[in-house]
C-alpha cells in the first residue's frame, strides 16, 4: 500500500524546530519494509509534533506502533514480520501462524504471535507477546528471526481457543513436528502454574506421547469401548520375515486380523501423502487384514454408525474364521 496524499514532506520541514533528515528516514523505511519506529524517527530529527503533523495529514501512517513511511512491504505476513522486528527489536522472534506460513505451511490463522526475552517489557497492541526463559529455535527470516515450526506451533497452541487446539495438535502430528515420545522434551520449560497455555501443552503431551497420533484417533477409544469387544491394540506393528516393521496399524484386533485406520483433520495434506497411504493400505490387505477407514468427521458426527460398522466387521471376521 502506498500512502498517496497531496502534501509533501518538504511542506512540513520549515515548521519543524529540529534538524530533520527526510532522505534518511526514507532510506531507512525502504530497508524495513516501509516501517520505522518512533525512536528511529526521533534519531533522525523528527520530534512528536513533526510526526503528528505528518500522520494527521496522511503523509505517514501507523501500524502496530510503527510509523508507515512511504510504501508498506508487500504481503501482510511480510509486513507483520517487519512490524515485530521494528517495534520489538532484534531480540524478538516472530512465531505462531505467521512464522509457519513464512516457512511454507498452509494455515489460516491471522493472530500475530511473537516472543521476546523475559527481561524486555515492551507491549504492543495487536501482538500476542510471549515472554519466558525458553529461547526459540529460529531461522533467519525476511525481517529478523523466525521460530522453527515446532516452536511456532507450540506458541500458537498456547494462545489459541480451546476448541482450536485438537486441530492444531493434529496439524503438528501430520507435519511430524509432534512425534510420540518426544513431545515432553519439546514443551519442557513451558509448563508450570500461571504460564500462558500451560494446560493446553500438558494436554498435548498426554495426547501425543500417550500413544495416539491425531485428534481423530483420540475419538476412537471411547467408541471401541462401546462395542464391548476386547483385545484392541493401538499402534500395532506388522513385521516382515526379517523383523523389520512394514507398517503400524492405528487400531488392531490381531486375533481377527481386523484393523481401523483413522484419517484426521489434516489427512493427505499433499499428493505424496495420498500415494504413500495407498501403497501402505495395499500392503496391509495383502497381509490378510480387513481394513476399515474412518474420518475425523464421521467419528465426531456419526459415532453410532461407526460402532455398528465395527461390530458388523467383527461378526464377519468371526464367521470367516469359523468356516
Amino acid at each position: 500500500m502506498l500512502w498517496m496524499v497531496s502534501a509533501r514532506a518538504d511542506d512540513f520541514d520549515h515548521h519543524d524546530p529540529m534538524r530533520i533528515d527526510p532522505a534518511g528516514i526514507t532510506r531507512l523505511a525502504l530497508d524495513q519494509g516501509g516501517l520505522v519506529s518512533r525512536r528511529q524517527a526521533a534519531e533522525l530529527g523528527f520530534d512528536d509534533a513533526a510526526i503528528s503533523r505528518r500522520v494527521k495529514a496522511g503523509l505517514w501512517g501507523s501500524y502496530l506502533g510503527c510509523l508507515v513511511v512511504g510504501s508498506q512491504s508487500a504481503g501482510s505476513d511480510l509486513r507483520d514480520a517487519w512490524a515485530v522486528r521494528v517495534r520489538l527489536g532484534p531480540n524478538a522472534v516472530l512465531s505462531g501462524a505467521t512464522a509457519l506460513r513464512l516457512t511454507g505451511w498452509s494455515i489460516d490463522d491471522r493472530r500475530l504471535v511473537a516472543w521476546c526475552p523475559a527481561t524486555e517489557h515492551s507491549r504492543v497492541p495487536g501482538v500476542l507477546l510471549l515472554r519466558d526463559a525458553i529461547e526459540r529455535r529460529t531461522r533467519r527470516g525476511p525481517a529478523g528471526s523466525v521460530a522453527l515450526p515446532g516452536d511456532a506451533l507450540l506458541d500458537l497452541i498456547r494462545v489459541a481457543d480451546e476448541l482450536e487446539v485438537p486441530a492444531l495438535i493434529d496439524l503438528g502430528v501430520r507435519h511430524r513436528v509432534f512425534v510420540p515420545g518426544r513431545v515432553a522434551a519439546l514443551v519442557a520449560g513451558r509448563l508450570g502454574r500461571g504460564r500462558t497455555g500451560a494446560q493446553r501443552l500438558a494436554a498435548l503431551v498426554e495426547h501425543v506421547d500417550g500413544g495416539t497420533r491425531s485428534a481423530a484417533e483420540r475419538l476412537v477409544p471411547p467408541l471401541l469401548k462401546r462395542t464391548r469387544i476386547r483385545g484392541w491394540v493401538s499402534n500395532y506393528p506388522i513385521y516382515d520375515a526379517r523383523g523389520k516393521v512394514l507398517a503400524e496399524l492405528d487400531f488392531a484386533l490381531p486375533e481377527l486380523g481386523l484393523c481401523l485406520e483413522i484419517d484426521g483433520h489434516a489427512f493427505h495434506s499433499t499428493r505424496a501423502d495420498f500415494e504413500r497411504d495407498r501403497v501402505r493400505q495395499n500392503l496391509i490387505v495383502n497381509r490378510g487384514w480387513l481394513v476399515l477407514r474412518f474420518t475425523w468427521q464421521r467419528l465426531r458426527d456419526e459415532p453410532d454408525v461407526v460402532v455398528a460398522e465395527i461390530r458388523a466387521a467383527v461378526a464377519l471376521r468371526r464367521r470367516i474364521l469359523a468356516a
